[in-house]
């Protein structure tokens, strides 16, 4: 069994000086993608797989945007996982013991205990609030609602023997909870509780459902070191990294691209205006996660270019489908499947021809593992036609993309950078050449992508490289025929963020996540790397 990691066993000295290391560090939000697949919860390896875009979100918006988050989906989804796996990198396992007195844990048993004097003095102490499992605190909701609110819940309650009402405060925590879609013990989520909280969703598919049964076969064949890519120590100094910017002294968080980012969040409906709060929140705790290499002046934080790009990346797809109310990820698996027409004056009939039909995309979501009502599916077409993200032939009935449509939903970068440097020079002068330096030119153009750790050109979204890389890549693509380019350079940037990994488990996740791949040839290509010693 593997030993628990928890900061708070260490020596008050041992804390500070891994903080101060900390603060020299380069974390990147590929790091923390990265942890979950590493997570040890109560000294057993528990790695989630797969909903990269939830389980970073939850991470930043909980952890350091104190923002309540609900994560919901189907059972087995990995919504606990998630739950667990950011509590206990932010504060060890003594979350769910409620052993921290940084945060308060709400389970079934606390009902009866919560309201009294003594747990009111833990809830002031607290800094956050854990609750394993919504619907395991009905009697609470009240009081959920409140805090969702920024409220203060006032109990009152007339005690054994007294002839006065007693009155116990409870003051607003930023909440982590999770609830299971069709649970029975709470079978309706009232919209305004939901619109109180984040909702981010866990996803169900062919490919994930995969993905999990291949990690469980894997875990029975390794041993937990052979599986984890990141060590105690590396998860120590993350660790130690989310906590100062947790504890990052700001007045404010300025984001000179916050106007220009808001025109790309639908509108049609209500709903947009509390998830419009919440996106602009994750682009600060962006910029948060980012505080060694962010700009800092009067106690005012700057958010980047970069910053507003890697919040998008990580929760604009869920942002935008909770804005039109269409479960997460089916909106861009559709938009995915429909071929990509251009208008000019109306449709020919070959052209028609090339969309789909409701009963033709419902059979594709089934095969892909993510069947659908028809009802329901047809609804959601009809949500991304109203928002110009697909269009529906009134002739034919097919939904398709078209070439304007796509356009119109797609981010412009450049216009982005121009804007911030523009609002920089008129708004704050005496720092826009420096913010111009560091976020609109050269290596301020660059980020990390934060599921992949490739480094990526921010206004063409393609992959940085040099030409000594593109030779290896092509000499490689000799020695190896049977593997397509792109396959090799997947492999190649797996192999350099996880080079202690074992034969087995790199074949295993590199065909994961490319496809079809020969498995043969991908071996030999992990033997040529290690004897080859590529490095980062």
């Amino acid at each position: 069994m593997e030993t628990p990691i928890d900061l708070f066993t260490a020596s008050h000295q041992e804390e500070e000086q891994r903080r101060e290391l900390a603060r020299l560090s380069n974390f990147e939000l590929s790091h923390v993608n990265e942890y979950f697949e590493n997570c040890v919860v109560l000294g057993k390896l528990d790695p989630v797989v797969g909903n990269y875009e939830t389980r970073v979100t939850t991470l930043l918006a909980y952890g350091l945007g104190g923002i309540s988050v609900l994560i919901r989906g189907e059972a087995g989804t990995g919504k606990s996982l998630i739950m667990n796996a950011t509590s206990a990198l932010y504060w060890g396992d003594g979350v769910f013991t409620n052993e921290v007195d940084d945060v308060y844990t709400i389970d079934e048993s606390s009902e009866k205990g919560l309201l009294t004097e003594e747990e009111a003095v833990k809830v002031e102490e607290a800094k956050r609030c854990f609750i394993p499992e919504l619907q395991n605190v009905k009697v609470l909701v009240p009081m959920v609602k409140k805090w969702c609110e920024g409220k203060p819940y006032v109990y009152k309650r007339q005690r054994p023997g007294r002839f006065y009402t007693e009155e116990i405060t409870l003051y607003p925590l930023p909440i982590l909870t999770n609830l299971a879609e069709g649970n029975e013990r709470m079978p309706v989520l009232g919209h305004e509780m939901k619109r109180r909280f984040l909702n981010l969703w866990t996803t169900n598919s062919l490919q994930q459902n995969e993905a999990i049964i291949r990690r469980k076969a894997l875990m029975k064949q390794l041993k937990s070191h052979q599986i984890r890519t990141m060590s105690d120590d590396e998860i120590r100094l993350l660790r130690a990294y989310l906590l100062n910017a947790v504890e990052l002294d700001v007045e404010m968080v300025v984001n000179p691209c916050s106007v220009e980012m808001s025109r790309y969040i639908p509108k049609k409906y209500v709903v947009s205006n509390s998830y419009a709060d919440y996106f602009f929140d994750i682009i600060e705790s962006v910029s948060k996660f980012y505080y060694n290499r962010n700009m800092t002046k009067d106690g005012v934080l700057f958010s980047s270019p970069r910053d507003n790009k890697l919040a998008w990346i990580v929760s604009g797809s869920q942002m935008i489908d909770t804005c039109l109310g269409i479960p997460f990820g089916v909106g861009r698996f559709i938009i995915d499947q429909l071929p990509v027409v251009t208008e000019y004056g109306g449709l020919s009939q070959d052209t028609r021809d090339l969309g789909l039909n409701v009963g033709q995309m419902a059979d594709i979501m089934d095969n892909e593992g993510r069947a659908m009502e028809v009802d329901v599916l047809t609804t959601t077409l009809d949500k991304l036609v109203t928002a110009n993200f697909i269009k529906q032939d009134r002739v034919s009935k097919k939904y398709y993309r078209s070439v304007e449509a796509q356009k119109e939903s797609d981010i412009n970068w450049s216009r982005v950078v121009d804007v911030a440097s523009t609002f920089m020079q008129m708004n704050y002068p005496d720092y826009a050449e420096e913010y111009e330096r560091l976020f609109c030119r050269g290596d301020g153009l660059e980020y990390i992508h934060p599921f992949t750790g490739v480094k990526m050109s921010l206004i063409n979204d393609e992959k940085i490289r040099d030409d000594v890389e593109d030779d290896f890549l092509n000499e490689l693509n000799k020695l190896f025929p049977n593997l397509s380019l792109n396959a090799i350079e997947h492999a190649v940037n797996y192999f350099k963020l996880h080079e202690t990994i074992p034969r087995l488990f790199f074949v295993e996740e590199v065909t994961r996540q490319i496809g079809f791949v020969d498995r043969e040839a991908l071996g030999q290509l992990f033997d040529h790397l290690v004897s080859e010693g590529v490095t980062l």
